[in-house]
């Protein structure tokens, strides 16, 4: 329904689809055979693909249980060389359970839709006694104005992301929805991979914290849900955040 108006306009898509963990504690469905649940991914995103610019990129976010499967998926449909990240996300939180050590990261796997992919360079705060700012400029006494310039400056973000933690019940964006994600960690994938007023996506749209993400940081977007959850929890958490835009209820789909 939204291909024939939108097919290479949208610049950046982000989905943090079901995990497939097998838990029933989810608003939606995780418990597939895997065969089920790649078919599922695939009818999915090889649209996703129709919908990206020339220039464009997406970004997905699973665990363990998938990742490694869909990356082999991904590979086919996005091509391999379009490849650019395996980016590691490490939250924190209970550490579960004793019979294995304890599992603190997501996988959020990034490709370009073609060779000319719009990348912006974030830069990330030095942590004291961790990185030798001095020479990164290639200072050779550890000059202190070198590490003025390199802190003010900060360093390269790289694919281990260590300094977003996770959304919790004592942070105040939570507002109980299991598998919610901070706005900063998307908001960073969206600087990562855009422009102020290009278009973003994302299909399981969830608490809608992508189209907050967008909002903050004056981009377009189109959220889509299919889950009755929507209209209780999603359209309004949107709309309290201060973003205009056009909610489709037949749908499940809201764009700017």
């Amino acid at each position: 329904m939204l291909l024939p108006k939108f097919e290479k306009r949208v610049k950046l898509i982000y989905i943090d689809p079901p995990y497939n963990t097998g838990a029933t504690s989810f608003g939606y469905k995780d418990r597939f055979d895997r065969s089920t649940w790649l078919t599922f991914m695939k009818q999915r995103l090889e649209l996703a693909r129709q919908f990206l610019s020339d220039d464009g990129s997406i970004f997905v976010q699973l665990d363990f249980h998938e990742v490694h499967y869909l990356k082999v998926l991904m590979d086919g449909i996005f091509g391999e060389e379009n490849f650019r990240n395996d980016i590691v996300w490490c939250y924190t939180g209970p550490s579960g359970s004793n019979k294995f050590l304890p599992r603190k990261h997501d996988n959020i796997l990034y490709y370009a839709r073609g060779a000319d992919c719009e990348f912006h360079m974030p830069r990330i705060k030095h942590k004291s006694g961790i990185h030798n700012t001095g020479q990164l400029f290639g200072s050779a006494n550890g000059d202190d104005d070198f590490k003025s310039a390199a802190e003010d400056r900060g360093k390269k973000l790289e694919d281990w992301w260590i300094d977003i933690s996770s959304t919790d019940r004592y942070r105040s964006e939570a507002i109980g929805f299991v598998g919610q994600k901070p706005v900063r960690l998307i908001e960073r994938i969206i600087r990562i991979g855009t422009s102020e007023g290009d278009l973003v996506m994302d299909f399981f749209a969830g608490s809608g914290t992508t189209a907050i993400a967008a909002h903050n940081l004056n981009r377009r977007f189109i959220l889509i849900e299919r889950e009755d959850y929507i209209e209780s929890i999603t359209v309004p958490r949107v709309r309290n955040a201060g973003a205009e835009f056009t909610y489709c209820e037949w749908g499940g789909i809201f764009y700017v």
